[in-house]
């Protein structure tokens, strides 16, 4: 993979766009069993939507709204945005 504009790309969404191609296509995957990835996330909710098979749309979508309700709770203590 070769990163070609970096103001369009979202890495993110690739990630999880590779974890999602990874768990559907590959009978090899696996979670480890201390699941990292949940400590990488900060929790287990982007593990369980893959699990769930969830699509990227909505996984994205419910990563913006929770950064959306995360700044809204923060917006008084922001010097800066």
């Amino acid at each position: 993979m070769e990163i070609t504009d970096l103001n369009l790309y979202c890495p993110f969404e690739t990630s999880v766009a590779v974890l999602i191609s990874l768990k559907n296509n590959s009978d090899d995957f696996k979670w480890n069993n201390k699941n990292f990835i949940d400590k990488l996330a900060g929790t287990g909710i982007l593990r369980n939507m893959i699990n769930e098979g969830k699509s990227l749309e909505d996984i994205i979508e419910y990563q913006r709204s929770d950064v959306k309700n995360f700044r809204e709770a923060v917006s008084f203590y922001m010097l800066y945005d």
